[in-house]
């Protein structure tokens, strides 16, 4: 791939947002990186292949770790025909190892019958407010409460998409096997990807339904950004995101947490 296709992807970011990082001001950025970022764009510019915001691109791509580390000093050492083997993007493994549903549909009923009491809305409430830092830890300790555990559980089934040039390619969905009974399903199988590229157009789609012997029931659909993918990677293990906010109705909550492991590829 040729530096100028990730260049674009990089001057997206730095122009339009990168979700929680900021672009640092040149000021406070350590001058080391300066200078590594210089020869980068001199190099590139020699070539022909610089952007007019190489600098900027160059500097937001080391602040916010989307780039394979070396890669700026490999383009800076590098003779034009070598550039292509200083490969920025990373490449990852993503699996989707779980997720965390609701008490009910978001009419208030329970996944086979009956109503939810409203207490266990309640204790969902309580979790999802406060220190964002805490929300998963106190969504998982809600939905094992036996306020929540005592009610009846959906056989949760589903598909996953990754959205990696800004469309989702229907040839690129997973089948979830169904997982009878539990707000907390776990995948083991069917449920990876390979060789992704961690861009900061990355998504990764999920959609989840209760699998009933005629009608299947919709739970929802939510997605991840890149910037919950990167967070994964960097985290090193399983890595849960809460996504209950991306529920049509906020007071009845489906998908409240999906939980994926990701790897960097070498």
């Amino acid at each position: 791939m040729r530096h100028g296709s990730w260049l674009l992807v990089l001057s997206c970011c730095f122009h339009f947002g990168c979700g929680e990082d900021t672009p640092r001001n040149e000021e406070v950025i350590d001058a080391q990186v300066l200078a590594v970022c210089d020869t980068y764009c001199q190099t590139l510019q020699a070539c022909g292949e610089a952007s007019n915001s190489c600098q900027a691109d160059c500097l937001e791509l080391e602040a916010t770790q989307f780039y394979r580390p070396g890669c700026l000093e490999c383009v800076g050492q590098a003779s034009c025909d070598s550039l292509d083997s200083c490969s920025c993007v990373r490449t990852i493994a993503l699996d989707l190892v779980g997720a965390v549903v609701g008490p009910g549909k978001s009419d208030g009923t329970g996944w086979d019958s009956g109503e939810v009491p409203e207490e266990a809305w309640s204790a969902l409430a309580q979790a999802t407010t406060g220190d964002p830092a805490e929300i998963v830890s106190r969504v998982l300790q809600a939905v094992s409460s036996s306020t929540i555990g005592a009610l009846s559980k959906p056989d949760v089934k589903g598909t996953a998409n990754v959205n990696i040039d800004g469309w989702y390619d229907p040839g690129n969905e997973l089948t979830l096997d169904a997982i009878e009974d539990n707000f907390q399903p776990v995948w083991t199988s069917g449920n990876a990807y390979i060789n992704l590229s961690l861009k900061t157009s990355l998504r990764l789609r999920v959609t989840l339904v209760d699998e009933d012997v005629l009608n299947h029931d919709p739970i929802g659909t939510v997605e991840l950004t890149a910037q919950d993918i990167r967070a994964a990677l960097a985290a090193g293990t399983t890595h849960s995101i809460f996504v209950g906010d991306q529920t049509p109705n906020r007071n009845r909550p489906q998908i409240l947490i999906i939980t994926i492991s990701v790897r960097e590829q070498r």
